[in-house]
């Protein structure tokens, strides 16, 4: 019998975006995306960026979690589907502007650095870019309710006076 796959661009899309988020000094998990109860999300595209008022480089990690992380002041944030005939996304994404605790790790899928700037210097701006749109690159994916992918700056770096910005990208479906 022929094996047929549904093609990942006919998988429903969904896209959150916000600028100029404050996040908490020595942050660590600022934002979680949850996967979706009962099928799988994949993560394709993870943009962060952001200002300060000192010019400065910033690391940034992307973890895998068996166990959700906490904080005081989490917000749900509501994502948007790309083809407005899509279902309600099903994944859960939370940002904390307050220090958090990590879920349990089932290991750091990722990392970079990227430079933070004043906004008005002649450093162009820099992103942390994690893109696995490419066909010869698999999605990191979320197999369900309990796991989920967390951003995090490592416990060093951040000041109250950041202002991120975020971009995500995901399917979901099998």
């Amino acid at each position: 019998m022929v094996s047929v796959r549904i093609l990942d661009s006919a998988l429903a899309s969904y896209k959150y975006g916000e600028s100029q988020f404050v996040v908490a000094a020595n942050a660590q998990d600022v934002w979680q995306l949850q996967g979706p109860a009962g099928t799988v999300a994949k993560i394709r595209f993870v943009g962060i960026g952001g200002t300060t008022p000192t010019v400065r480089t910033q690391q940034v990690l992307l973890f895998k979690r068996s166990t959700p992380t906490t904080g005081a002041s989490g917000s749900i944030r509501t994502a948007i589907p790309v083809d407005s005939k899509d279902a309600a996304s099903a994944s859960i994404l939370t940002l904390w502007p307050t220090v958090t605790v990590p879920g349990n790790s089932i290991g750091q899928v990722d990392s970079t650095t990227m430079t933070f700037n004043t906004g008005t210097t002649a450093i162009p701006q820099d992103r942390a870019v994690f893109d696995y749109r490419q066909a010869v690159q698999k999605a990191i994916v979320l197999n369900g309710a309990n796991e989920y992918l967390c951003v995090n700056f490592n416990g060093s770096g951040t000041t109250v006076n950041d202002k991120i910005d975020f971009d995500l990208r995901w399917t979901e479906g099998t």
